[in-house]
């Protein structure tokens, strides 16, 4: 994956944090190596522990356009 990626760019257009859980929703912008930029939607689902650390993070995304002719 990292090979075939120049750059990477999120912007995150939603937080929505409830207790030990939070989702967001971003962009992200990814640079290929043939100078073309894609973005793409993204959804993240996080929780943290009873001490705080991060112990779930799942991330929704749709690679698919990054790699289209």
């Amino acid at each position: 994956f990292w090979a075939g990626i120049r750059s990477m760019c999120h912007v995150r257009d939603q937080l929505v944090v409830d207790g030990d859980t939070a989702f967001q929703g971003s962009q992200v912008t990814y640079g290929r190596p043939d100078g073309r930029a894609v973005t793409v939607p993204v959804a993240s689902h996080l929780r943290r522990d009873a001490d705080g650390l991060l112990d779930r993070l799942w991330i929704y995304i749709d690679l698919g356009p990054l790699y289209a002719e």
